[in-house]
């Protein structure tokens, strides 16, 4: 990283200060992409012809400004682009070119950010693997033989790999950020519901789909929310919390069932650290009806995604192009029927309930992101929606039910040459801003020297 450049104010800086040019640091990294790329897959359009793309179009007399200006930007292949392909990583859009931007890529082009590509990611969305895409499947940055975790699968292993700050969009459902940024070893936040538009996303579920943000760092993060939802201002929490006065509960056995020791090693650790420091942890609050979290999900997804993807099920001949389970979901969409949707509408909302009950009486809760490392690419191909489909999303997939807030950081050093684990932190509708500052409190607890 240019002269130990680490975080977006420091890139800022050095531009405003021009110790470095940000068409050369774009031009870098696409360099760098072009190296790694090959082995990873981590992207399906890289923009190498038009390394200023974007910087162009900018009043260079207004870049003081511009809260992300020149910063490096990757955009997950299912949220449009204009005047570039989005495929969603599918035969069936290879070809889909959209002349309008989605409104979260609008509000990162006028920040200031410059896309160098759209990143490869699970079929449409419907996976956690980043393993059955039409472009191959991706690879994990830390060991080539294991998977990133999906969909967003490409715009972490961006992250990860990039030697510039950079930020990346992703889409998520079930996880599709956190899941992925944690398996690679950097930061993912799934925003409180409908705070970053999915208009101009190719859609999943809209009751469900969200999207996310994934950077190197925690305060990173911070930055990036605050500019894509152009102002600060726009919930409570803005101060700095006091690590005294925070409580974090710690739920229950629901959240650990399966957690391979080094994950739950690093996050008991990593609760320690928090202790360490004065906050206050509850563990084993309750969290109502958290049997009922995977099937509710899964119902209200199966029926809105068979809803908008229902031709593919009706013509055989176009369903032969789409990968094996992905088409099983979306069959099983197809038997979804009314009052099925119905009872799981109304347990959502039972959900939602429950876990604004629990957090009555601590601020936050945390848990393990997923219940295992990265899974070896062999033992997931052609089993993606097996039982390491649910080790990774057990614990994820109740924020996207109840679009409540989620951001997930490492807890192992980003230098370790270990597998990833991570911590996800969750907390109450709208409270993002309070939670990105204690995550990025935590993110110091962990990982100070």
């Amino acid at each position: 990283m240019n002269s130990g450049i680490k975080t977006i104010v420091q890139y800022e800086q050095a531009i405003e200060s021009e110790q470095i040019n940000p068409v050369e640091e774009i031009s870098r990294e696409i360099k760098n992409i072009m190296e790694y790329n090959p082995k990873l897959n981590a992207f399906i359009t890289i923009f190498e012809e038009n390394v200023a793309f974007g910087l162009s179009k900018i009043n260079s007399g207004s870049k003081l400004h511009l809260p992300l200006f020149g910063l490096p930007l990757t955009v997950k292949d299912n949220i449009f682009l204009a005047g570039h392909k989005t495929t969603g990583a599918s035969a069936i859009f290879q070809n889909f070119v959209p002349s309008v931007n989605a409104d979260v890529v609008d509000f990162s082009l006028e920040a200031g950010c410059v896309p160098l590509g759209k990143t490869n990611m699970h079929e449409l969305a419907m996976g956690a693997t980043s393993t059955s895409s039409f472009f191959g499947p991706v690879r994990n940055p830390v060991d080539r033989s294991r998977i990133p975790g999906g969909s967003s699968g490409g715009s972490a292993v961006s992250v990860a790999m990039s030697k510039v700050p950079i930020v990346s969009l992703g889409t998520d459902t079930g996880g599709s950020v956190r899941i992925p940024a944690a398996l690679c070893g950097v930061c993912g936040f799934k925003p409180t519901f409908g705070l970053l538009n999915t208009s101009g996303v190719i859609p999943l579920s809209g009751t469900l789909d969200h999207v996310g943000i994934i950077t190197k760092n925690m305060e990173d993060m911070r930055v990036a929310f605050k500019a894509l939802t152009r102002s600060g201002e726009i919930q409570n929490g803005t101060s700095t919390p006091v690590l005294e006065k925070l409580t974090i509960g710690i739920p229950g056995k629901y959240f650990f069932e399966d957690c391979v020791p080094s994950v739950e090693k690093a996050f008991w650790k990593s609760v320690e650290s928090m202790k360490d420091a004065g906050i206050t942890i509850i563990e084993d609050i309750e969290i109502a009806e958290v049997e009922q979290i995977n099937q509710t999900r899964l119902t209200i997804q199966l029926a809105e995604m068979y809803w908008f993807y229902q031709d593919l099920v009706n013509e055989p001949e176009r369903g032969k192009h789409v990968a094996k389970d992905v088409m099983s979901f979306f069959a099983r969409g197809l038997k979804v029927g009314m009052m099925e949707q119905m009872r799981a509408s109304r347990q959502r909302l039972s959900l939602i309930a429950g876990l604004s009950r629990a957090l009555q009486n601590v601020d936050f809760v945390a848990m393990p992101t997923c219940l295992t490392t990265a899974p070896k690419m062999e033992d997931v191909l052609g089993q993606e929606a097996g039982s390491i489909r649910k080790q990774l999303v057990r614990n994820t997939e109740l924020f996207n039910v109840t679009g409540f807030p989620s951001v997930t950081l490492p807890t192992n050093r980003q230098d370790s040459t270990e597998l990833p684990t991570a911590i996800e932190i969750s907390g109450k509708a709208n409270d993002d801003q309070e939670l990105l500052a204690v995550g990025e409190l935590i993110w110091n607890l962990i990982h100070r020297t």
